[in-house]
């Protein structure tokens, strides 16, 4: 009599459970790894910083996909300053993010145009180099400074 509750006990638990032993899925896709040096987003122009005027204003420019580098095919972006027409040829350069005093080209006559290229490293995190310092410098944005 016993048995007999037991499993009708046991056959309301298995049907009462329905889903709770859910076969896993399985998908034929390959799963792709993400290669944090293919994953940074385009650095933005932004104005000069604030301090750096009247002395200095935006001057034109560009950002623009580069050619992959490495093996790990890594994203890489030019930053173009263009040349600037003025009375006195006066001198620009790229600055990076919002920083006075770190510089990524230049300084260079307004004549001439600039040009940089930017990689993003492998904590998916943009990297240039310093002009200025000759340091490794990580940048979200860069801005083109032209002298007043």
């Amino acid at each position: 009599m016993y048995l007999h509750y037991l499993l009708i006990f046991v056959f309301q638990v298995i049907q009462g459970c329905n889903g709770c032993m859910a076969t896993p899925q399985s998908s034929a896709a390959p799963e792709v790894p993400v290669i944090p040096c293919q994953t940074c987003a385009a650095p933005g122009l932004l104005d000069v910083p604030a301090a750096a005027k009247p002395t200095y204003f935006m001057g034109p420019g560009s950002v623009a996909p580069g050619a992959p580098v490495t093996a790990a095919q890594c994203v890489s972006f030019v930053i173009t300053c263009n040349a600037v027409t003025t009375p006195n040829n006066k001198v620009i350069q790229i600055g990076v993010d919002q920083i006075i005093g770190q510089a990524l080209a230049g300084p260079s006559m307004a004549g001439r145009s600039l040009t940089v290229t930017v990689v993003c490293n492998g904590d998916g995190v943009l990297e240039g180099v310093d002009v200025v310092t000759g340091n490794r410098v990580t940048l979200t944005n860069a801005y083109c400074s032209v002298a007043n």
